[in-house]
C-alpha cells in the first residue's frame, strides 16, 4: 500500500473537481433537461423579448392592449393620428416660414441693389464719376456673390442629401443581407 502525503490527496480533491460532468444547458423549451436542472438545484429562467418597429404595435400586441384596458388599442392609433397631424403641421410651417424668409430676402436685396445702383448713376450724373462707379462696383460684386454663394449652397444641400440617401440605402441593404 503506497502512503499518501497531503500533497496527493489535494492533488486528487482537485482533479475529481474538474472531471465533475456538468449538465449540459437545456435547449430552449426542453422541459425534462429543466426539471433535472431544478432537482440539482439550479434556477432556469426564461426571457421573452417582443420588439416590433414602427409607431403602431402589431394586431397581437393591440389585442392585448384592449384586453388590460377596454379601448385603449383604438385610443393609442387616434393618439397616433393626432400626432402625425400635429408633426405635418409644424413642417408645413417651417417649410412656409423659409419659403416667406426668402421671398422676403430676395425683395429686399433687389430694392437695395436697385437703390444702389441708382444712386451710383446719380452720383456719376452730378460729376462724382469715381465714387459713383465704386457704388456701382460694389452692388453689382456683392449681388452677383449672393447669387454665386445661394447657387453653391444649394448644390452642396443636394450632394449632402443624395450621399445621405445613398448610406441609408446601403445600410438598409446590409441589414437585410
Amino acid at each position: 500500500m503506497e502512503p499518501t502525503s497531503p500533497a496527493n490527496d489535494e492533488e486528487k480533491s482537485l482533479a475529481s473537481q474538474h472531471d465533475e460532468v456538468k449538465p449540459a444547458t437545456p435547449e430552449f423549451g426542453d422541459a425534462d433537461a429543466i426539471k433535472q436542472l431544478q432537482l440539482v438545484g439550479v434556477e432556469h429562467r426564461q426571457t421573452t423579448t417582443i420588439s416590433f418597429s414602427g409607431p403602431i404595435p402589431p394586431p397581437e400586441m393591440l389585442e392585448a392592449y384592449n384586453k388590460v384596458i377596454p379601448n385603449l388599442a383604438e385610443r393609442l392609433i387616434v393618439a397616433f393620428e393626432e400626432q402625425a397631424k400635429h408633426r405635418q403641421l409644424l413642417e408645413k410651417s417651417v417649410v412656409l416660414g423659409g419659403t416667406v424668409r426668402s421671398n422676403r430676402g430676395l425683395v429686399f436685396g433687389f430694392i437695395l441693389g436697385l437703390v444702389a445702383l441708382v444712386g451710383s448713376m446719380f452720383l456719376i450724373y452730378i460729376g462724382r464719376d469715381i465714387s459713383g462707379l465704386t457704388i456701382f462696383v460694389t452692388a453689382l460684386v456683392s449681388l452677383v456673390g449672393v447669387f454665386v454663394y445661394q447657387t453653391m449652397e444649394r448644390k452642396n444641400e443636394r450632394l449632402t442629401r443624395s450621399r445621405t440617401r445613398a448610406e441609408r440605402a446601403a445600410t438598409k441593404k446590409g441589414d437585410k443581407q
